[in-house]
């Protein structure tokens, strides 16, 4: 929903991985805001893939950091998603029921 935050980013972070790994070049777009002064670095789809194709050390290095930051941002919606799920659980009994029922087929 417009003006709803989604995530919270720190030094190091990135964003856009996602539609670069993807190769869709530019077709999402977010809105941002910095809490704090902030150096940001900004390249097109067409303009760092253009770069990276002519430096294949600096390829591997950004498609690895790439890979990191999606892999951690998983991991983190994956911890949500257990504890929003725990957190249903546990406020209605038909789920508990449901949640051991699912349990004991295992």
């Amino acid at each position: 929903a417009a003006g709803e935050r989604l995530a919270t980013v720190g030094p190091g972070d990135v964003l856009g991985e996602f539609a670069y790994i993807g190769k869709r070049g530019g077709k999402e777009q977010v809105t941002t805001s910095c809490a704090e002064a902030t150096k940001v670095v900004e390249w097109s789809y067409d303009a760092l893939d253009a770069h990276l194709s002519e430096h294949a050390d600096a390829r591997r290095a950004i498609e690895n950091l790439f890979a990191r930051k999606l892999l951690a941002k998983i991991e983190r919606m994956n911890e949500q998603h257990l504890h929003l799920h725990e957190d249903m659980s546990m406020a209605h009994p038909r789920r508990q029921w449901m949640m051991r029922r699912a349990q004991k087929q295992r």
